[in-house]
């Protein structure tokens, strides 16, 4: 399946818009990569992840794991599971996607706490068979695993690419099966006030298309008031290529 792109809204605002995103062309973001080992079928011997702010002092975090499932065994979620960790902090905001975008797997991932219980897991929230899981505040401080696997009735075997997307400080959107597509569902930006201005960021993730679906990720500003001045940017990650299109709206859409 195709590929999902990142980027970090950032708006400011002096003293009910909604903000929306609009991809003018699919782009694939680059992040440092790691490659699974052959090993790497246990919580003990999970590959290490290295989280990358980007960009730099945004609160916004990327890492990436490249692997593979080498056997796909009917009514077997996990007969090639691999498992991958990160440390995290309390309050951090997690978002988990795994893509597909050189073969047929049909993904299946779990996230789990460092005693290996399983926090929450996913098949087919992101687009086509790929999985996908936004927005998990962590309650502590401490390593967290990803164990990937294949879809119960899969015999596809292939490459996948995972990316952990962490918000530390800024909030995460919630874009499962392109949730915050509709104005009812538009994720809220937190600001904080500082002489008469107020800030406030969050991360997001452009996914690619799924049939006739597209996403355009829709956040809500708030009340605003006649006179307030709205300053709105996006910031991509120093891999990203995606042109991002900026608009805001009114209540009525």
């Amino acid at each position: 399946m195709p590929s999902k792109w990142s980027r970090r809204l950032r708006a400011t605002q002096r003293k009910r818009r909604v903000g929306k995103f609009e991809p003018l062309e699919w782009r694939q973001l680059l992040a440092t990569c790691v490659t699974e080992s052959e090993s790497n079928d246990t919580r003990v011997t999970a590959d290490d992840l290295v989280l990358e702010q980007d960009p730099l002092a945004s609160g916004h975090f990327l890492a990436c794991g490249l692997g593979a499932i080498s056997s796909a065994v009917y009514q077997d979620r996990w007969s090639d599971p691999d498992y991958f960790r990160f440390e995290a902090e309390a309050g951090d905001v997690v978002s988990i996607m795994v893509d597909t975008p050189n073969s047929d797997v049909d993904a299946y991932f779990e996230f789990r706490d460092s005693n290996d219980a399983t926090v929450f897991g996913d098949d087919h929230d992101g687009p086509g068979s790929d999985a996908m899981f936004h927005s998990y505040t962590i309650p502590a401080q401490g390593y967290y695993y990803v164990r990937v696997g294949k879809g119960y009735y899969s015999t596809e075997t292939g490459d996948y690419r995972l990316t952990v997307q962490v918000g530390r400080g800024i909030d995460l959107e919630s874009d499962d099966n392109y949730h915050n597509n509709s104005l009812n569902n538009a994720d809220p930006v937190t600001f904080s006030e500082s002489a008469g201005t107020q800030s406030g960021a969050i991360g997001g993730t452009i996914m690619a298309p799924q049939n006739t679906v597209y996403d355009h990720d829709l956040f809500a500003l708030g009340v605003q008031n006649t006179g307030n001045t709205l300053e709105l940017t996006v910031d991509l990650p120093s891999g990203s290529t995606l042109v991002p299109r900026l608009r805001v709206l009114d209540s009525g859409g």
